[in-house]
């Protein structure tokens, strides 16, 4: 163990000279994290809507569901909807707006107490600020995993002292996401590593936490597995290759780092892999959990076998961010002189960030009005203001639509309406759609060819028509255009059921 790294309590509480370090850091990062909340605005992708849709049902008393009456578990998230419940009914503050919020809450805790936890201060803040002010962890705001990042790293942090406290916050990760239960095992095991014994009150609470949640969600749905891990499952299985499972996972994850990090990001996945040693002995338990964490997400996704999305790629890329930093400062070691080291450290991932740093801005800028996520929302409005309450809508991405019209909305790839599944894993999506049609049917001719040629068939045209369309193309075509078709009316259009 060495002495300038860590104390016999693992960094924890340590007190050093440059302890105004870390509130200064908090306060930077708290400031960048405010430009992207300003910025994005509650602007997240369609998926998260889905959790902001239950989030508002519950804080509008309509219960833990997705549409009123129907108690389907169709979130991955149900600690994230109770979490923006509260804050809603507390401040009245739109559910969209703090799940940005939350992001921004979970990535200034997260690189805040992991630069507490060690003694390499100035590792810690540069990685910290690497993850801060990462777009690519940014394009994903409204995320849980964000507050699992934050839950998982507070435990490590409190572990040592309040063992009980850290077993409620390891568990409490588990129902922001259920894949943080790789995350509290991983805890466990560090705290039997360093202890040698084992970590009973850490085990016991965290084990009640857990056995809590699943009894409620027993009670209340009637499983206590979310249906969402058989939707996606279902819907990567109809094209491996084009959804990226499986052997396909991480190489759908380079056109993104290409997009945020430019020709460089090879550069940065290597400094990120080079620091990771460097932050396993230097980053106290929070950064060993972080690395356990991150790593073995890596290697369970692609074996699920769940399509590639870019919140999957989360955990690893925190990882990789924070290593950075770690990598940047043990390599300006190597300047003899101890007064330069920290400028070194510094110009090293400056060199990396500058280039970032121009793409992100251009990034920001686009996203001020993404122009899927903006069609989606001007769609949902119109619904809300052109149909009944009573009718109803069907959908291939529903959370925004859903969120923004305020009606019943059918989703025909199952996450949420789990009758269709079926049909999912049988390619026979429109089915679904003729054995139970609805009044409005919404289509983005990029992905129509999930429902076949049921817009050209005489039973559809017979009975539907276009009644709006909202543009979302960049680049002038009509692929990802929100169109709008409802059931005709008058004496000679079929009935609807």
């Amino acid at each position: 163990m060495e002495k300038d790294e860590k104390d016999p309590k693992d960094g924890t509480d340590c007190k050093d000279k440059k302890s105004w370090l870390v509130p200064a850091a908090w306060a930077f990062w708290g400031i960048l994290a405010a430009v992207f909340v300003a910025r994005l605005a509650g602007r997240s992708l369609d998926d998260f809507f889905i959790t902001y849709r239950y989030a508002w049902n519950l804080a509008h008393g309509n219960g833990f569901v997705f549409n009123a009456g129907e108690r389907v578990y169709g979130v991955t998230e149900p600690g994230m909807v109770f979490w923006l419940a509260f804050w809603n009914k507390l401040t009245g503050v739109p559910v969209h707006w703090l799940g940005t919020v939350t992001t921004a809450v979970g990535l200034v805790v997260t690189a805040g107490l992991l630069m507490a936890g060690t003694r390499a201060r100035l590792a810690g803040f540069l990685g910290g600020t690497l993850l801060v002010g990462s777009t690519f962890l940014w394009a994903v705001h409204g995320a849980g995993v964000f507050m699992v990042f934050a839950l998982l790293t507070a435990a490590a942090v409190c572990a040592e002292r309040r063992p009980g406290w850290a077993g409620l916050l390891a568990g409490a990760a588990v129902w922001f996401r259920p894949d943080a239960g790789i995350g509290l095992a991983a805890l466990g095991l560090l705290l039997w590593q360093e202890r040698r014994r084992f970590p009973v009150l850490f085990s016991v609470v965290a084990a009640l936490v857990l056995a809590a949640g699943l009894f409620a969600s027993w009670r209340y749905f009637g499983t206590a597995v979310p249906n969402t891990l058989a939707a996606k499952r279902a819907f990567a299985a109809w094209d491996p290759a084009a959804r990226s499972s499986g052997r396909a996972f991480w190489p759908g994850a380079v056109p993104l780092l290409r997009r945020h990090l430019g020709a460089l990001w090879p550069v940065w996945a290597a400094a990120g892999l080079a620091g990771l040693w460097p932050l396993w002995r230097r980053g106290g338990r929070a950064g060993r959990l972080l690395i356990l964490f991150g790593g073995s997400l890596a290697i369970l996704y692609p074996l699920l076998g769940v399509p590639f999305f870019a919140w999957y790629a989360a955990p690893p890329v925190v990882v990789l961010l924070v290593a950075i930093g770690f990598a940047a400062d043990g390599l300006a070691g190597l300047v003899r002189s101890e007064r330069f080291q920290p400028i070194a450290a510094i110009v090293l991932v400056l060199l990396l960030a500058v280039p970032a740093a121009i793409r992100s801005i251009r990034w920001l800028n686009a996203m001020a009005h993404p122009p899927l996520e903006e069609a989606y929302r001007a769609a949902g409005l119109w619904i809300r203001d052109h149909t009944e309450p009573a009718e109803e809508v069907s959908a291939l991405e529903v959370g925004t639509l859903a969120y923004f019209s305020e009606r019943h909305v059918e989703d025909l790839l199952g996450l949420v309406t789990p009758d269709d599944v079926p049909y999912v894993e049988q390619k026979t999506v429109a089915k679904g759609f003729y054995n139970r049609p609805t009044e409005v049917l919404v289509v983005r001719p990029a992905l129509e060819g999930l429902l076949g040629a049921l817009r050209k068939t005489p039973w559809f045209q017979r009975r539907y028509a276009e009644v709006a369309r909202f543009p979302a193309g960049e680049d002038g075509s009509e692929g990802n255009d929100v169109i709008i078709l409802r059931h005709r009316t008058g004496p000679h259009v079929p009935p609807l059921r």
